[in-house]
């Protein structure tokens, strides 16, 4: 398993994915794997995967072990194990289409958030930063500016 529980927090085993397509984090059997759009250089892929764990997890991130390497240790500090756990599960249910319809939970939060949205503005357009930041105020979300983009705009074509 890739989480430890320790006394200062729970270290995380992590293979970073820099220069991806997407942001994202991927749980597997020996590792959670952490993709992100920075490069590898002067830290910056480093920096990308701290603040995407300290935002995912709510807590204060370090590097342990791996600076310089792609497989890395973080601590997540102060964090509990089944918190930890539990917020992995969610994210993976986030990401998966439902069965009935084919939205997944983070594009159900877009089309809620834009209908109360335009309920609130009505016969007006509603900025897209309205409806992104009220998604992102919901609990263990985490998405970036342009995946939010790139799923309303999905949405919208409705395909």
């Amino acid at each position: 398993m890739f989480l430890n529980a320790r006394l200062d927090g729970v270290s995380v085993v992590v293979k970073v994915k820099a220069g991806s397509k997407r942001s994202g984090l991927v749980p597997a059997t020996e590792w959670l794997r952490v993709d992100v759009k920075a490069p590898a250089v002067d830290g910056r892929a480093n920096a990308a995967v701290l603040l995407m764990l300290r935002q995912c997890f709510r807590c204060e991130v370090e590097i342990l072990r791996g600076e310089r390497d792609s497989r890395k240790v973080i601590l997540l500090k102060g964090a509990r194990l089944d918190a930890v756990e539990e917020t992995l599960a969610k994210l993976q249910t986030d990401r998966l289409p439902d069965v009935r319809d084919g939205l997944t939970r983070i594009e159900r939060l877009i089309l809620l958030e834009l209908h109360r949205a335009q309920a609130e503005f009505p016969g007006r357009r509603v900025p897209s930063a309205i409806v992104y930041g009220r998604v992102c105020e919901h609990e263990n979300v985490n998405l970036d500016p342009r995946e939010f983009e790139a799923l309303l705009s999905r949405l919208a074509r409705g395909a």
